[in-house]
């Protein structure tokens, strides 16, 4: 398989281009031939971009997972708060507090982002005077 050597995408390889003559004598076979193989590389193509966003994804998530626990501890031994364990089953009853909001915010960003992207661009579209309840957040 061709990668690209610049950003290591697969399938792509040196482009083939062709005079309006050469193509005049090509079979409707060939030119079939030639639409398919030209499909397969976009997909290959798109296959690896797609992978390429799951790994980035994959890897914010973990990071603002670890991101807000950092926060919990930092607020925990300054005497803020306290430290909350992950929510779940056996999590028992729900803290309160600025850091129960901002982990179910989190939570719930991390469930549903379509979601949560939807209520921030309505939250910055709003007038900051008219306050609304927010899917996922409970007041």
């Amino acid at each position: 398989m061709n990668t690209d050597s610049e950003t290591g995408r697969p399938g792509a390889g040196p482009e083939r281009t062709s005079t309006p003559n050469e193509e005049a004598t090509l079979s409707p076979e060939q030119v079939v031939v030639a639409l398919l193989r030209q499909q397969e590389s976009l997909l290959s193509e798109l296959n690896w971009a797609y992978e390429q966003l799951e790994r980035s994804q994959e890897q914010e998530l973990v990071d603002i997972k670890a991101r807000v626990t950092q926060l919990e501890r930092q607020v925990s031994k300054t005497g803020g708060g306290r430290f909350l364990p992950a929510t779940g089953a056996g999590a028992g009853e729900a803290p309160s507090g600025l850091i129960a909001v901002t982990r179910k915010r989190v939570e719930f960003s991390i469930r549903n982002p379509r979601k949560a992207l939807k209520l921030a661009e309505r939250r910055l579209r709003r007038p900051s005077s008219a306050p609304t309840l927010e899917a996922g957040r409970s007041t």
